[in-house]
Formats: structure tokens, C-alpha cells, sequence
């Protein structure tokens, strides 16, 4: 009943903001000379899996329909026992995963998936998508986002950002609507992606989205930070990115988006940094992320909403800081201070605040370190002893209760091995 209520509600959702982007204020806004500069390319996602995830995900690349899907290439046959993630103690590696056609879409041309272990436990997977045509229009977005959204599968619908414009929160100007044109856009990425590849694999959180937009010219200088968000500049290529939010603050995932005027921007450079600098990147990019994975998984106990403990979540929390103790991951062998070199020697990176009413531009002084690894694996560690403590317990007060069992049941089998002779 609750899902259904749910999936009605980003119905009427979805339905409002069909109506006004169709509405005469709606052409207003959603007009070309408010559509940003810029051709987008691809779009890059970013997912990790463990062992028995690549698994599924593998189970799936091979079930979908060879009507709508031509599978290109694939490195991994599926095995229902298949052993995947493999220990690297001293190698590092990345590559291509599968390369799959899709040819009964009018948008998605074809989705390049490549990959790398970021420890000996976990891999980040890449998906490309490109499309058969640019998207260079707020229509040309449209018609992706709606004939996405309304064929998917209730069961990928787990969370959205509402379209209200009754809402007080509301303030109807044109960057509000704007904003959530574009937030749709990046929603119906992602669902695209789960509807097509993650069957059985359940997200209840946004994927880390790289947006490659090209232009034919402009100074990179003049490019400004929003609000509280980041801008990098090359300082060689004539290429910036853009960043919501710093990695620090309290959101989970964030959305990059980058600007060229060259040929090309090449992704793979991303991948290469988290085979090489593996779980050092990974936890300082995605350090509120893992921070709310763990807090979901024990909330509902400390809360008192879970009563049932179990071995299995506890082999979570042990197998977790076994990925985070371990050298060839997160320790000494993970040269930061190279990390942080290569990225001061290439990009510059400003700020964006205000100063009273005027926006303006501070230096980004965000420095990669251990330091969000070892908060964490503190934290695991305190809930591990916790969660040990009253997985024990609780396994005491079963068995003592089978024991009182047992015994009532003995006691009755002798009472009744007494009478019984007389009754006869």
C-alpha cells in the first residue's frame, strides 16, 4: 500500500511538471535563450559493487533482450559461484567490462561499462552512456526525460525530488524551474541505467554523474563557482569543471560537470585514479555516502525499530574494516601527498560564497588525506564491539530459553513415563 501511495505521488509529480513545461510560462522558461551553452557529449556514472553485485550485474548483461540490446563485448562469463573481485596486494589494474548496443532507443546509442578494484573487496564501475544525437535543446531533454520516467518500473521508483509549485518552498523563479529540469534530466540518467541493468540490485541514493558538455569557445577564466560549489581550471587544456558541492560537506553524492573546447575530455583518466589511489579516493569522495550506508544498517538497533540481531550483518561490519585496515587499500603503500601533487599541478580550484550581497571566487584549499578513512573505520570498529556484544547476548537468551524448554519437556516426558502405567 505505501509503495503504491509512493509511486502515485511521483506520478503527480511527474504529470505537473509535464503540464507547465507544455504551459505558456513553461515555453517562457524552458525557452533557448535560457538552455546553457554547450553540446553534452556523455554521460559517465559511477557504482560499486562487491563480489556477489558484479555477480548480478554480470547475470544481467546476459538476461537482457536481444530485441532492444546487441552485446558487444564482454570480459566475464556469468557463473552463479564466480568469483570476481580477486586479491591485488601489489597489482593494480582497470578495464573494459562489457560494451553493450542498444538499438531499440531513440536516445542511448550504446553503454560502455569499464572497471577497476578500488580494494580487495569493493570495484567502481564506469557507464558511459553516449547518444545517437546531442542534446541541445530543453526539448530534446524533455522527450528523454519523459519516455524514461513513465515506462519504469515501479520497483526503481525508491526515491524523487517533488515538482510542487504550490509548495512554499517554492519560490518560482526562473532558476527553480531551471533547477528542477535539471535534476529530472540527471534522475532519468540514473534510472535509465537501473532499469536497464539492475535487476535484483536495489539504490536508494543518487550515482556520482560526470556531464561532458563541448563548446566551440570560451575563456575559462571568466568561469565562476556557484554557490557554495566548485570550479576547476586546467591549466593547460581549455577545460573547467564544475562541482555542486565540495566532497567535505554533508552530501552524499555529487553531480561534475565538465566544459571543453578541445576534441575531447577523456574519462578514463577518473578510472585510473581509483585503481592507483584506490580506497584513499574512494572514502574521501564518497565519506558522507559510506557514513550513511553504515547508519542505515544500525539506526533501526540503536533506535530500537530492529530486534533481531544476525550473524550476517555483523560479517558486514568485520569484512568492512578488513577493506579499511588493509595496507595495499587505505595504508602507507597510498601515496597522498602524489595525489594531491598531480591535482594542484593541473587544475586550478576556487570557491564560491558571498560576501554580503556580491558573489565572489575564494581559493579551494581541499586537501585528499587519511584522515576520513581512519573516522570511519573508528566508527565501524565501535559499532562491530557493540554489535557483537548484543549478538551475543541475544544468542544467550535463546539458548537459555531452549535450555528452560528442554527442561520443561524432560520433565514432562518423566511425569508421564510415571503415570502412564497407572492409567493403564
Amino acid at each position: 500500500m505505501r509503495k503504491r501511495k509512493f509511486y502515485k505521488e511521483f506520478n503527480k509529480s511527474l504529470n505537473n511538471y509535464m503540464e507547465f513545461f507544455n504551459s505558456e510560462k513553461g515555453n517562457t522558461v524552458y525557452s533557448k535563450e535560457n538552455y546553457a551553452e554547450g553540446k553534452l557529449n556523455y554521460v559517465c556514472l559511477y557504482d560499486s559493487f562487491d563480489n556477489n553485485g558484479i555477480r548480478n550485474l554480470i547475470k544481467n548483461i546476459y538476461t537482457l533482450s536481444k530485441e532492444d540490446f546487441d552485446i558487444i563485448h564482454t570480459s566475464y562469463k556469468y557463473s552463479r559461484k564466480g568469483q570476481y573481485l580477486k586479491f591485488q596486494n601489489l597489482s593494480s589494474s582497470h578495464g573494459i567490462f562489457a560494451v553493450l548496443k542498444v538499438t531499440n532507443n531513440k536516445f542511448v546509442n550504446q553503454i560502455n561499462m569499464s572497471w577497476c578494484q578500488r580494494s580487495n573487496y569493493t570495484a567502481i564501475l564506469e557507464y558511459k552512456l553516449i547518444f545517437n544525437d546531442v542534446f541541445d535543446s530543453f526539448k530534446s531533454e524533455y522527450d528523454f526525460i519523459i519516455q524514461t520516467l513513465i515506462k519504469l518500473r515501479k520497483n526503481k521508483i525508491n526515491y524523487f525530488k517533488r515538482f510542487d509549485l504550490s509548495s512554499e518552498s517554492f519560490k518560482h523563479d526562473i532558476s527553480d524551474y531551471l533547477e528542477y529540469h535539471n535534476n529530472l534530466f540527471k534522475y532519468a540518467v540514473q534510472k535509465y541505467v537501473e532499469d536497464t541493468l539492475y535487476t535484483g540490485i536495489e539504490k536508494k541514493y543518487d550515482l556520482m554523474t560526470m556531464y561532458v558538455y563541448s563548446v566551440k569557445d570560451f575563456k575559462k577564466e571568466e568561469m565562476r563557482p556557484s554557490y557554495m560549489g566548485l570550479v576547476g581550471r586546467h591549466k593547460v587544456d581549455n577545460t573547467v569543471f564544475f562541482l555542486d558541492r565540495p566532497p567535505s560537506t554533508f552530501e552524499p553524492i555529487f553531480d561534475v560537470e565538465v566544459v571543453t573546447s578541445g576534441k575531447n575530455f577523456d574519462n578514463r583518466s577518473i578510472m585510473t585514479f581509483f585503481s592507483k589511489y584506490r580506497n584513499i579516493l574512494y572514502y574521501n569522495l564518497y565519506f558522507n555516502q559510506e557514513l550513511n550506508v553504515l547508519n542505515n544498517q544500525i539506526s533501526g538497533y540503536n533506535l530500537g525499530a530492529k530486534k533481531i540481531y544476525n550473524f550476517k550483518s555483523l560479517l558486514w561490519m568485520y569484512r568492512k574494516i578488513a577493506e579499511l585496515e588493509s595496507s595495499r587499500d587505505s595504508g602507507e603503500t597510498i601515496d597522498v601527498e602524489e595525489l594531491n601533487k598531480k591535482l594542484s599541478d593541473n587544475w586550478i580550484v576556487e570557491y564560491g560564497t558571498f560576501e554580503g550581497d556580491d558573489p565572489v571566487s575564494l581559493p579551494n584549499d581541499y586537501q585528499f588525506s587519511r584522515s576520513n578513512i581512519e573516522f570511519i573505520l573508528k566508527k565501524y570498529k565501535e559499532q562491530y564491539d557493540l554489535y557483537k556484544v548484543a549478538l551475543e547476548a541475544q544468542t544467550n537468551r535463546f539458548n537459555t530459553r531452549v535450555a528452560f524448554i528442554s527442561l520443561g519437556l524432560a520433565i514432562l516426558a518423566i511425569i508421564i513415563s510415571i503415570v502412564f502405567p497407572f492409567i493403564l
